[in-house]
């Protein structure tokens, strides 16, 4: 589906933020915050070293939200 604004511009498939932690996976993401007993730092720190990923703690919460 695609979306049109005044002036023809588009916003069509593969428009917008790529998400950073899409490729780690929920269930992932989960057995590092039970594994760290809810240290979103230690986390944090764990994204870095293991995945090369780098988000704010904000938007780990936010992810793990959903």
């Amino acid at each position: 589906m695609e979306a049109r604004w005044a002036g023809g511009h588009s916003a069509g498939v593969g428009s917008g933020r790529k998400q950073k932690l899409a490729g780690i996976g929920q269930e992932q993401l989960e057995a590092y915050v039970e594994e760290h007993s809810w240290n979103l730092n230690a986390v944090l720190a764990l994204l870095k070293e293991k995945h090369a990923v780098e988000v704010s703690k904000k938007t780990l919460q936010r992810f793990l939200k959903t």
